[in-house]
């Protein structure tokens, strides 16, 4: 743990990666989270940042309460190359994760 500052903000370090949490409360009964994850290696930026995307995803159906229609797997697939598109060709020198 880096930083732990409840209840808005934390930041743990994850392998080499540094992820950092944060709530804003946007209006009464609404909150924001930002996830802000800091890569060592560039070359892995696209696969990981797809993953997180995928990981929020699924968090934004629990919180509704309804089943992803999609499987993690699936939804990797369909952002990675949003991820490799904005972010360029040496942002995806590693590719999919395993399984």
């Amino acid at each position: 743990m880096r930083v732990f500052d409840p209840p808005s903000i934390m930041e743990l370090q994850w392998g080499d990666d540094t992820l950092r949490f944060e709530l804003h409360a946007v209006e009464p009964g609404a909150t924001v989270l930002d996830l802000v994850v800091t890569f060592p290696e560039l070359g892995k930026a696209a696969r990981d940042g797809a993953g997180w995307h995928v990981c929020l995803d699924r968090l934004a159906c629990a919180l509704a309460e309804v089943e992803p229609s999609w499987s993690p797997h699936d939804r990797w697939r369909a952002v990675h190359g949003v991820y490799v598109a904005g972010l360029g060709p040496e942002a995806s020198a590693l590719g999919p994760p395993e399984g």
